[in-house]
């Protein structure tokens, strides 16, 4: 293709040249003009049970154990019991948040939060140096909060 006619080209489709930029640059700023900052995560966790590594470094692979390991592993995140404690323990965190903390909360969650969470939730919050040890195996924190005294 000559120089020529490759301006003939350009010449001849010049409105689609222009109008196409333009275009998906004004839908890009009207679809991005209000974020709305929630996302999801996925997690990968690297046990080192595929490998069969350990400390002794002396054992095989085993593929029956390992497929094992790795199903106990996904029932054990799947399981409603550990999603209803990492809920808890992500709501008591952000409850004891005097204000919103870019590193775990941003100010609209937070507000909406508070917006959402009913009132006899906060007599469960106490705000002292030992509320951010970890919360007891026996979760009975959420049986409390699952049953209000109404």
């Amino acid at each position: 293709m000559k120089i020529i006619e490759f301006i003939r080209l350009v010449r001849k489709h010049i409105v689609l040249l222009i109008l196409v930029p333009l275009l998906l640059a004004g839908m890009q700023i009207m679809m991005t003009r209000e974020p709305n900052f929630v996302f999801t995560s996925r997690t990968t966790l690297y046990t080192g049970l595929a490998t069969g590594s350990t400390i002794e470094m002396d054992k095989g692979f085993n593929y029956f154990a390992t497929n094992t390991a790795f199903d106990n592993l996904i029932n054990i995140i799947n399981s409603r019991e550990t999603q209803e404690e990492v809920a808890i323990r992500l709501l008591s965190q952000h409850l004891l948040l005097d204000k919103a903390d870019p590193k775990y909360i941003s100010q609209k969650s937070l507000d909406d939060l508070k917006k959402i969470t009913p009132k006899y939730i906060y007599s469960y919050v106490r705000k002292s140096p030992f509320s951010i040890a970890p919360m007891p195996a026996d979760s009975s924190c959420r049986r409390q909060i699952e049953t209000p005294g109404h």
